[in-house]
């Protein structure tokens, strides 16, 4: 593409060549630039754990926000899904208040992993919060929280799952 622009525009002065060239690389690269950022954007939607590092202690609790960002599509359905080791923490319940989603559709909170689908009626967009996961911890260490790829965030166009990212994130246990 570049090669085609510096053969047509090739003057018979050394130094206006060079300008023409310094022109047309910067035209390039930031063509491509912004055009790789408007594409990573518009790619999907990513769900994220916020803090996504915590510190609590022994016998504690600690809560972390489940939120999405959609990425300026419209969305109106979550499906959670949240990974957890059980030998350092214990799932103790959610919390929507706050959240985008008011209809509860479906809460499963087997030992290692909750799921919570919820939706809502009026589309959103933007970065949303969806609930709020409360855990008490157990024992000194590092816990791993991760959004699993079985989780989904719902366009409204087309109820396709719009999520390409996955959050994920660490608790650290300590007295």
């Amino acid at each position: 593409m570049i090669k085609p622009l510096l053969k047509a525009a090739t003057f018979d002065r050394p130094g206006l060549n060079a300008l023409v060239v310094v022109i047309a690389i910067t035209v390039a690269a930031t063509v491509g630039y912004f055009g790789y950022q408007y594409t990573f954007a518009a790619a999907g939607a990513r769900m994220y754990l916020s803090p996504s590092k915590a510190n609590a202690t022994p016998g504690g609790t600690v809560v972390v926000d489940v939120r999405a960002n959609s990425g300026g599509t419209a969305v109106n359905a979550a499906q959670v899904n949240v990974s957890y080791p059980t030998d350092l923490l214990q799932y103790e319940g959610y919390d929507a208040q706050g959240g985008a989603f008011e209809v509860q559709a479906a809460v499963d909170d087997e030992p290692g992993v909750v799921r919570i689908a919820r939706g809502t009626t009026t589309p959103v967009t933007g970065d949303i919060k969806l609930v709020s996961l409360r855990f008490s911890t157990k024992a000194n260490g590092r816990a791993s929280l991760k959004i699993q790829p079985s989780s989904a965030l719902v366009r409204t166009s087309d109820a396709t799952d719009s999520l390409v990212r996955y959050g994920s994130g660490t608790v650290t246990i300590k007295p």
